[in-house]
């Protein structure tokens, strides 16, 4: 997947797509509806604005003048005037206030239940999901783009029927005060729609590359800050660092342009404005000195003018706006919309405690679809049986199958022939809940999660007593170099455990394994960044939780294989041989040569 280049190219606007950003307020409705309502109230206020000074000008001001109307008289008249200005300004204030409080909270409380769900449907996916995705694709999902949206949701909406209102309120009282003057303003709505059509096509191809160029960006981070050990260790900073000042630059000039773009939108609609006004003071002062307008109406009717192409400027704003929040809807959505590739059957049994049986019938396995030009089967044709309680040892050379086969155990993956049973139980008619509630998995490279070494050895059983983690210790013999650390169990471990060795690691990855008391185990190179000191203070206590547990181990140190019941010798996707470690040296076939070459003591 070229989770950059692939992504959806920009669609100016999509009703399916709007209506989904708007599900996520439906549970907010009451309080929208109260900012819209609000809205649209000050909105009228604002209306009222100019014509009040009409009546100022015409009423009082000008029979002042030609002195068909007393000063005291107009005084008071504008005094009343004046104290309807000031409540409408009162009024819009307060208004702007509940406006902004609420819609704030709104598109605030949005934003989080969007995020929710991405973190919620994330965890959801399957292995074959992350395998061909890249995590700064997702996190920019969650970070970026929903910050995108932020501004559709707080104040977009509103805006729109704002400018919407206004734009209506304004015309059709230009036309009331005088529709002949109203008739030379709409001279000026054909350029504005042929520039308002090119500008759109630009800027939307502007968008697309603003948007690509920051994903890749996002990407370029989260890479190399989780790859920071190889970076350092090759030596690649200086690189590095020359393709991300690429990327930047891209992002820059990509930016400059949609700025570019905008910046020539603006001053063409600015100067057709001016226009508009200049027609109106030339033609409507014409009306005026010919007495079929008054001097007042001439003065609103320039506020209103500018009613109306301020609503213009408004949704062009908001038409950008809405086009950064379809781009960025488009690819959060379309994460939301990725359904898992595992799935729990229409009805799933759930798995109480298990005796661990596992067996595995004719299975074939492939991480494509046979319609895949690189389509190549994993598996071909495994069965075996692990009797509950057995330890079975999964050696061969890299690539030949192994963690494959203890992938499909957990179910992370489905089997494209044959079944995987446990206690009899095809795993496919099971819960995945359930199922993994029945396993403890430890990797070669542990991750621990931020917070304490007592927050991760729990992670698996939160209800678990500090006893417990104390007992689970001083069974794998890790009691005292656990609690030696500089807090003890309260240690805090740090991102991704960075404040722990690597052996140290391991051993709260395995104590975590006890506290959770599986029935099956599974040892993915669990040892092999183990030091050997450390290693032989836990390979008795490893011994004893092996017997007690159904476990499959993919390992190469010989300490560790040849304790176990059975071993399993996989070679291209097949099992080429099977049984005792003695056993199989004495046989003389694969599995004593590569014991002879790679298995290491």
């Amino acid at each position: 997947m070229n989770w950059v280049e692939d992504e959806p190219r920009y669609r100016p606007f999509d009703k399916d797509l709007f209506s989904k950003l708007y599900r996520f307020v439906w549970r907010y409705k009451w309080a929208f509806i109260l900012v819209i309502v609000v809205w649209i109230i000050w909105t009228l206020a604002m209306l009222a604005i100019p014509d009040l000074m009409r009546r100022g000008i015409d009423d009082y001001i000008v029979p002042a003048l030609d002195g068909t109307l007393s000063a005291p008289e107009a005084y008071r008249g504008l005094a009343i005037v004046s104290a309807g200005l000031l409540l409408l300004a009162a009024l819009g204030s307060g208004l702007r206030i509940v406006r902004t409080m609420v819609g704030f909270r709104i598109g605030q409380r949005v934003i989080n239940d969007l995020r929710m769900a991405i973190f919620k449907h994330v965890q959801r996916l399957s292995m074959s999901y992350f395998d061909k995705t890249k995590a700064g694709w997702i996190i920019a999902r969650a970070d970026s783009d929903l910050d995108t949206l932020e501004g559709i949701y707080t104040w977009a909406p509103v805006d729109l029927i704002s400018a919407v209102i206004t734009l209506i309120g304004a015309i059709t009282i230009m036309i009331l005060y005088n529709w002949r003057l109203a008739l030379a303003v709409s001279l000026t709505i054909p350029p504005l729609f042929i520039i308002t059509l090119i500008f759109r096509r630009m800027i939307a191809d502007a968008y697309r590359l603003v948007r690509r160029s920051a994903s890749r960006i996002t990407a370029n981070i989260a890479e190399n800050i989780s790859g920071i050990r190889v970076v350092q260790s090759n030596v690649r900073q200086d690189r590095n660092l020359e393709r991300f000042d690429e990327l930047n630059i891209e992002n820059v000039e990509a930016n400059v342009r949609a700025a570019r773009i905008w910046q020539t939108y603006w001053p063409s609609i600015d100067f057709i404005g001016a226009a508009g006004t200049v027609v109106i003071i030339w033609y409507g002062s014409s009306l005026v000195f010919a007495g079929t307008l008054t001097a007042g109406a001439l003065l609103a009717f320039v506020q209103y003018l500018g009613m109306f192409f301020g609503p213009i400027h408004q949704m062009g704003r908001l038409y950008n706006t809405l086009m950064g929040s379809m781009a960025a809807a488009e690819r959060i959505f379309g994460l939301l919309e990725t359904e898992p590739a595992i799935h729990d059957a229409p009805r799933p049994l759930k798995l109480d405690r298990v005796n661990g049986e596992v067996t595995f019938e004719n299975v074939s396995f492939s991480y494509n679809s046979p319609d895949d030009e690189d389509f190549k089967w994993i598996l071909k044709d495994v069965s075996f049986t692990a009797r509950a309680g057995e330890s079975i040892a999964l050696v061969g050379p890299t690539g030949a199958g192994k963690t494959t086969v203890i992938s499909l155990v957990p179910r992370f993956y489905d089997v494209q022939r044959g079944r995987v049973l446990i206690d009899g139980v095809d795993v496919r008619d099971v819960s995945q809940k359930s199922l993994h509630s029945q396993m403890g998995i430890v990797l070669q490279e542990s991750f621990l999660f931020s917070g304490t070494v007592m927050d991760n050895v729990k992670y698996a059983k939160t209800d678990a007593t500090d006893e417990e983690v104390y007992e689970a210790a001083i069974t794998l013999g890790c009691y005292e170099l656990l609690a030696g650390l500089p807090n003890g169990f309260q240690t805090n471990v740090g991102e991704r455990g960075a404040n722990l060795s690597q052996g140290q690691r391991q051993l709260v990855s395995f104590t975590r394994a006890v506290v959770a008391n599986p029935r099956i185990l599974i040892l993915d190179e669990a040892t092999a960044s183990v030091d050997v000191q450390t290693e032989m203070a836990i390979q008795y206590a490893l011994e004893r939780l092996i017997e007690r547990r159904t476990s499959f181990i993919v390992a190469h140190r010989l300490s560790t294989v040849r304790r176990a019941d059975n071993v399993l010798v996989i070679q291209d996707g097949r099992i080429t041989e099977r049984g005792k470690h003695m056993e199989l040296l004495a046989a003389g076939g694969p599995y004593a040569s590569m014991y002879a070459e790679f298995i290491k003591p």
